[in-house]
């Protein structure tokens, strides 16, 4: 029987399917736009060095606009702009500053794969366990921090995977992970290198995994099998974030169609630089009655110029010139902004004055429909992450009841309505409701501040209202009221009274 070696590079076809997009919407955020500039094709006979120089201008004159990072951008800081709520039982609090293997924070890491989930929609978490540490002293140990961290896998890098039914149900069995590899060379020079890490279910439903190099043939490390307190895992401890789901399945890349629309934004701005710089300069010809060799030889002397470009000589008859230039054009100038129109309309955001005159409503709506996809993302990796950190309290045999992770989702800006506030503080007054559906209200559009209670507030307004100077009171002389009579009062002693009879 002959048996056919598949490479270990191998994809998944649904990979395939995808990759020319990841790559896309990657080369689109990092502005790696050059090669999505086509200079045009020039059917005339002409040098080819300078036919050359013509597409390297073309290309250098174009001007990207890079809205794939200023959407994520914005997208990722309105998600993170107020701290989750995450409980973690005390052997897990290391997770808080140092979650994964590189040493990432979770708020950094939450930053991280948030992006990755905005942009391409695939988003690999695989929860990391240390080493068994026999034959090794404490010190080692305590060096080594022998705690489970979280590895991270780009879309591209996690390229093929199986399930198998499991008790009814679909469940990982196999997967095959790339990951990179720094090596330094000769002291100085770097070089990139990959390696594949294999993780699957045994024939016995047992998680292990092993890592070959980037040939797949030799063997880096053995088949591993991680334990939780001594006893092997039936699953494998992967988590695959989606930007629908966190299935197996493929989803679009959300960014995709921004991108597309931005190297095509990217294609009119080099014609319409090209074109300005082609035509929209004024181009001066000039007649003449001197002969090419008479035109010649006053032009060597003093040579016919406007402003800073150079006059061109007809030879015909007469004494005239004629400046030549480019009328009003605006295909181009639409085709971009029809382009941005289009953008707006996908989502994306983009630095433009804003409307003082728009009701609450209105940029409450607006700011909801442009939020409103990032929502299905935090709460997938919210999800994610719960699983990640269960493992972590599986494997440090801690309860994993004390783990609790909550993304705040409220991201649109509130505020109170000024005429309703008046009803409810009427209302209060009358008896007709109670001061705390006043307050609850006051939460709702922010203007209690978060995690501030009922007794927090009494406080302060008790503190407010004490007197500062110990309960003495002092009066205030109102300039209306009645002055009481004033007191007899006795005259000094060397002063004599008069003599009343007299």
């Amino acid at each position: 029987m002959e048996y056919i070696i598949v490479p270990i590079e191998s994809k998944h076809p649904e990979y395939d399917k995808m990759i020319d997009k990841w790559q896309l919407v990657e080369e689109a955020e990092a502005s790696c736009y050059k090669k999505h500039v086509i200079p045009p094709t020039y059917t005339s006979s002409g040098n080819k060095a300078r036919i050359s120089v013509r597409n390297d201008n073309y290309i250098a004159r174009a001007i990207y606009s890079n809205f794939v990072y200023n959407t994520l951008s914005v997208l990722v800081g309105t998600a993170t702009y107020k701290e989750p709520t995450i409980e973690l039982p005390s052997a897990l609090e290391y997770l808080k500053e140092d979650c994964t293997e590189d040493r990432l924070s979770l708020n950094q890491f939450t930053r991280k794969s948030l992006r990755n989930v905005a942009s391409k929609g695939r988003w690999v978490m695989l929860t990391d366990f240390p080493a068994a540490m026999e034959g090794k002293t404490s010190e080692q140990i305590t060096k080594i921090d022998p705690k489970p961290r979280i590895r991270y896998y780009k879309a591209e890098d996690f390229g093929n995977w199986d399930d198998t039914n499991f008790d009814g149900g679909k469940k990982l069995s196999w997967a095959c992970l790339r990951e990179e590899v720094k090596v330094r060379i000769d002291g100085y020079k770097w070089a990139c290198e990959y390696q594949y890490r294999i993780v699957e279910l045994d024939e016995y439903g047992y998680y292990r995994f092993m890592i070959r190099d980037k040939a797949g043939k030799d063997l880096l490390e053995n088949w591993v099998y991680p334990r939780y307190n001594g006893q092997l895992i039936d699953y494998i401890p992967l988590d695959v974030i989606g930007a629908e789901d966190n299935n197996l399945e493929v989803d679009e890349p959300p960014m995709f169609p921004l991108a597309h629309v931005s190297f095509g934004h990217l294609r009119n701005s080099a014609s319409y630089e090209d074109n300005l710089d082609a035509h929209a300069q004024g181009t001066l010809f000039i007649a003449s009655t001197l002969n090419p060799s008479q035109w010649k030889d006053m032009t060597a002397v003093k040579p016919i110029m406007m402003g800073s470009r150079e006059g061109h000589y007809i030879g015909e008859p007469g004494s005239t010139a004629t400046l030549t230039q480019l009328q009003a054009g605006q295909e181009l100038a639409n085709a971009m902004l029809h382009k941005e129109q289009q953008l707006l309309a996908m989502g994306a955001f983009m630095f433009v004055s804003a409307n003082a005159n728009a009701p609450v409503e209105t940029t409450q709506m607006y700011m909801g429909s442009k939020n409103s996809p990032i929502v299905n993302y935090i709460k997938n990796l919210q999800q994610g992450l719960h699983n990640q950190f269960v493992n972590c309290a599986r494997f440090m045999g801690v309860s994993e009841e004390g783990i609790d992770i909550n993304f705040p989702v409220d991201f649109i800006p509130k505020s109170a309505n000024p005429e309703l506030m008046g009803q409810l503080l009427a209302q209060s007054m009358g008896g007709i409701i109670s001061k705390q559906l006043i307050r609850e209200y006051d939460r709702n559009v922010d203007l209690i501040p978060d995690g501030m209670t009922d007794e927090d507030i009494d406080k302060q307004i008790a503190e407010e209202n004490a007197d500062p100077l110990g309960g003495v009171i002092i009066p205030i002389d109102n300039p209306n009221d009645p002055k009481p009579q004033d007191e007899p009062v006795a005259p000094p002693e060397d002063v004599k009274p008069k003599d009343v009879a007299k």
